[in-house]
């Protein structure tokens, strides 16, 4: 059984539209469907593990990405200048690296296109680095957990390049800052 989904193996094909990527397939590698310009959706189904660097880069259309339960890990630049609308990151997700969900190019219509994350627990840490560019962020989601009392919920660190309307984090809410 196959496990590994190659580098580049579909690279620059531009016949795809969507795209359903089996459980049985652990690791989606580098480039494996970089500038794919008609690709719309991606569904990763439960039993993928990783998505490793540039993986998703520069699929013009991608507006629609279904990450699974025991996703691990995002490369970097794994979904760099993809128009992203919304996106949940699975509990499962402990490793996001630098510029995941990169749209910063001058002038970009990508820049505007995500409008809301939402994260859990697994993912303790949210830098700027991994949403760079996004400027249309409208609303962060996240079901963190307590852990003392000076933090009200259980992350190291948050930043965002535009403010955003809403932040959720369990109970607690912050609102139109």
């Amino acid at each position: 059984t196959l496990s590994v989904l190659g580098e580049k193996a579909f690279a620059e094909c531009d016949a795809l539209t969507a795209v359903t990527i089996p459980g049985s397939i652990r690791t989606v590698s580098a480039y494996a469907f970089y500038h794919c310009d008609r690709l719309k959706s991606v569904a990763l189904e439960k039993g993928v593990r990783s998505v490793k660097e540039y993986a998703f880069q520069n699929c013009a259309s991608l507006g629609s990405v279904s990450l699974p339960e025991g996703l691990e890990e995002i490369g970097a630049n794994a979904f760099t200048f993809c128009p992203l609308t919304e996106l949940t990151l699975p509990d499962s997700l402990t490793s996001m690296k630098t510029e995941a969900f990169n749209s910063n190019r001058p002038n970009d219509v990508i820049q505007k296109t995500l409008k809301k994350v939402t994260w859990t627990v697994g993912m303790p840490v949210v830098k700027k680095s991994q949403f760079r560019g996004f400027k249309g962020l409208e609303e962060v989601v996240g079901a963190l957990r307590m852990i003392a009392p000076e933090l009200p919920f259980d992350i190291n660190y948050i930043e965002l390049d535009e403010p955003v309307q809403n932040l959720y984090f369990g109970e607690f809410s912050i609102e139109a800052f």
